[in-house]
């Protein structure tokens, strides 16, 4: 069983004779290591989990007059730090080449993180983004040129990789943008223009269409044009 770091967890306990208090404590090691004293004997305890990263764990409830009446829990459980991720969320759009800042939460000691992104679910499709960043809660990220609209960062802890976090599905798309024409600019009807982009990511063909400042859609000029970023 896992435990994470400061997460609240119920210690539970039958009792056969009177016993009025109990004491709890958890084994690490050689050591037992107290929990709480003196504690009513409710037969419950909730536990907020320290931040004592182990494995290989046990629970003791003793009674707290008489320290040979007690018993151990049969199961061990493992106290485990947690990572969190927060950016990308979910449908977020990150561009091709547009520095983006991942963001995560750390609760626990964790060492140093891997940082990978897959567009498979991380199926087989692993591909890595940093390695040995310090757990700061944020990493700027260029994406490459590998568009996906199915794409997932994962961190990581180096040392332990059980201990990890995946963000949710996001799109990395690439970007266009309009060198010509430019605001206010004036075209006459029947006369031939050059209209020109720049673009950032693989585009191999592109839709131009006219239509009013502010509406996303308009009438076609042209499908499906080679992106070569000028169009007559």
């Amino acid at each position: 069983e896992i435990w994470n770091v400061a997460t609240k967890q119920m210690i539970q306990w039958k009792t056969l004779g009177k016993v009025e208090k109990v004491n709890l404590a958890y084994q690490k090691g050689e050591a037992w290591i107290l929990i709480a004293q003196d504690v009513a004997n409710t037969g419950t305890f909730e536990w907020e989990i320290p931040n004592e990263p182990s494995k290989d764990l046990r629970v003791r409830v003793s009674d707290a007059t008489d320290e040979d009446a007690l018993d151990i829990s049969n199961a061990s459980f493992e106290i485990r730090p947690e990572l969190i991720m927060l950016h990308p969320s979910e449908n977020e759009t990150l561009i091709v080449a547009e520095p983006f800042e991942l963001r995560w939460v750390t609760i626990g000691t964790v060492g140093p993180l891997k940082i990978e992104y897959s567009k498979d679910g991380f199926k087989s499709d692993i591909r890595m983004i940093a390695q040995n960043v310090p757990v700061g809660g944020s990493y700027t990220w260029t994406p490459s040129d590998d568009v996906s609209e199915g794409a997932q960062v994962r961190i990581s802890s180096m040392t332990q990789p059980e201990i990890l976090a995946i963000s949710e599905v996001f799109q990395i798309l690439p970007q266009i943008t309009l060198l010509n024409p430019i605001e206010g600019t004036l075209w006459t009807v029947g006369e031939k223009q050059v209209i020109e982009w720049d673009w950032r990511g693989s585009m191999e063909e592109v839709d131009i269409s006219f239509g009013e400042t502010g509406k996303t859609s308009g009438e076609l000029i042209a499908g499906k044009v080679p992106n070569t970023g000028r169009f007559i």
